[in-house]
Order: C-alpha cells, then sequence, then structure tokens
C-alpha cells in the first residue's frame, strides 16, 4: 500500500524552488509505480475499475511548485482532530507550518500521526479543487531535506484512495490548508471515480 511519507524557528527567507539531478526521471518513476500499484490487487480500485484503468492524469511537471522549506514549528505537538469522508474524527498534532510563496503566499499545517510517529501529514485544497482535481482535496508526503528543512514537492501531490472508491475514509483536509491559487501540479481528478 503506498503511504503518505527536529526543526528551526521560522525562517524569513524564501524557501527554494531547484530541483535536483534526476528530478524529472524519479517523477516519471514515481508515477509508473503509482500506475503499477492501481493495478494490482491492493489497489484501491474495483475490480471494474481496475479493468478499465489506463493509468492516472497528471498535471506537466513544474519545477516552480518544489520547495525546500525549513518548517515553523510554534504550536508543534498540539493535539488536533481532523474529520473524515465518512464523517469520524481522527487524531494527529501539529509537526510545524510551511511558509510558501509561488504567486502569492500561503501557509500549511503539517501533521504527525499519533499512530505512526514520524509519519507527516499534509491534506490541502486549491483553486483546482472541484474542478481539474478531486473535490475533496489531496495529500502530499513530504521529504526531509538538509538542515531540519522539509521538501514540500506538489508534483508528487495525489488523490486520496476515497477519490477512487467510496468504500474508503480519508481524512479531510483543514480550513488552514486551503491555498489560495491553482496548484496545477500532480494528479488531477480520477473520471469515474467517487
Amino acid at each position: 500500500m503506498l503511504v503518505l511519507a527536529g526543526c528551526a524557528g521560522p525562517s524569513h527567507e524564501s524557501p527554494s524552488t531547484s530541483v535536483p539531478p534526476g528530478w524529472a526521471d524519479s517523477l516519471l518513476d514515481y508515477r509508473a509505480r503509482v500506475d503499477a500499484f492501481f493495478r494490482s490487487d491492493q489497489s484501491p480500485l474495483t475490480a471494474d475499475q481496475r479493468e478499465a484503468f489506463t493509468g492516472l492524469a497528471y498535471f506537466p511537471a513544474d519545477p516552480g511548485f518544489r520547495f525546500v522549506v525549513r518548517p515553523d514549528v510554534r504550536g508543534a505537538g498540539e493535539p488536533v482532530s481532523l474529520m473524515d469522508s465518512m464523517g469520524n474524527t481522527r487524531s494527529y498534532r501539529v509537526h510545524s507550518r510551511l511558509h510558501l510563496k509561488r504567486e502569492a503566499e500561503f501557509s500549511l499545517v503539517v501533521y504527525e500521526s499519533l499512530e505512526t510517529p514520524g509519519h507527516l501529514f499534509l491534506a490541502f485544497q486549491d483553486a483546482t479543487t472541484g474542478d481539474e482535481t478531486y473535490g475533496a482535496g489531496r495529500y502530499l508526503e513530504l521529504g526531509r531535506g538538509p538542515k531540519g528543512t522539509l521538501i514540500v514537492d506538489f508534483n508528487f501531490a495525489k488523490n486520496p484512495f476515497c477519490a477512487y472508491n467510496a468504500d474508503w475514509a480519508c481524512p479531510l483536509p483543514p480550513a488552514e490548508n486551503v491555498i489560495p491559487l491553482p496548484v496545477r501540479a500532480g494528479e488531477k481528478a480520477f473520471p469515474g471515480g467517487h
């Protein structure tokens, strides 16, 4: 199954958006592995959906949506409950807040799973939500960068499993994680999904 994968205080420096060598190839490899997973028996797709599956749809790769940022840890450890798509609550704790800038400045809250310490969870909505992308929002795995930074690469943004099949319960993005611009990076809406 694919899962979502000690920092300093706030930084006033602009987050880096440079990409490492081989970045485009690693993105293509990731997408190929996700498509292979979706064809497998562990896929969130129903048997009928798997039979018709030809691959997920993505926005073109955009290096400008990759950030290496020092997280703001004020409020870290604070407990929080997020509602899921079936009306249940899930418990997390605040890991950090990320301050990013593309065409506009915005902040996102990163949560840490209580069940899997160290597992960082970022769910978000943006101006494409409900139109070009899944109506409840998308998820993003965060990598750990050098010197306490986090790697935030929206090109790897993906739909939660409930986007494909209503049998899955998925935590919904909190109000503070609504990005005030279109994030045309990562996975698009899934035709024929939930």
